[in-house]
């Protein structure tokens, strides 16, 4: 298995509109979990770590970036350094807590505000058909469970996003 090689998702390009709002296909709904993954425990604290152990080599690197980049860098710093820096487990949870209301809530609603269960195209047609289906808000449920795996999901999700 490990020299086995899954499907390079990223050369695909799969527009980024498609995969934070219409994942139709199993492939964008991989994509956007590991775009996820990635932003919210890899990238992020991977430069909040070289900030911390080298500012200075960080800021002098920093500085050959776009100015786009350097304020995205920055802002992320802030944001993982003092704003939502986490100190206790609990804190941890608040911040996995808070992380399922954006995308499984608030995401969605602003999603069904833009375009509301009657949107209709230029054309005249039904904006949500077809392989475009209307989200549902989710509203947190601690004993929620996956049919099929009989897993806490809802539960599962703070619990597991706390831990990492």
């Amino acid at each position: 298995y490990a020299a086995s090689k899954d499907p390079d998702l990223v050369q695909q390009q799969i527009p980024s509109c498609t995969l934070k709002n219409f994942p139709c296909e199993i492939e964008h709904t991989l994509q956007w979990a590991k775009e996820f993954f990635t932003q919210s425990f890899d990238s992020d604290i991977r430069n909040a770590k070289a900030f911390i152990f080298d500012p200075d080599g960080y800021l002098q690197r920093l500085g050959n970036q776009t100015p786009r980049v350097r304020m995205e860098k920055v802002k992320a710093l802030q944001k993982m350094l003092v704003d939502e820096r986490p100190y206790t487990f609990t804190d941890c949870l608040v911040w996995a807590r808070q992380r399922f209301e954006e995308m499984y809530r608030h995401g969605i609603e602003q999603l069904l505000y833009n375009f509301p269960p009657d949107h209709v195209t230029q054309f005249g047609v039904p904006f949500w058909r077809g392989s475009r289906r209307r989200p549902k808000p989710l509203d947190f449920d601690p004993s929620a469970k996956c049919e099929d795996a009989n897993l806490r999901n809802h539960y599962g999700f703070i619990f597991g996003t706390a831990k990492l």
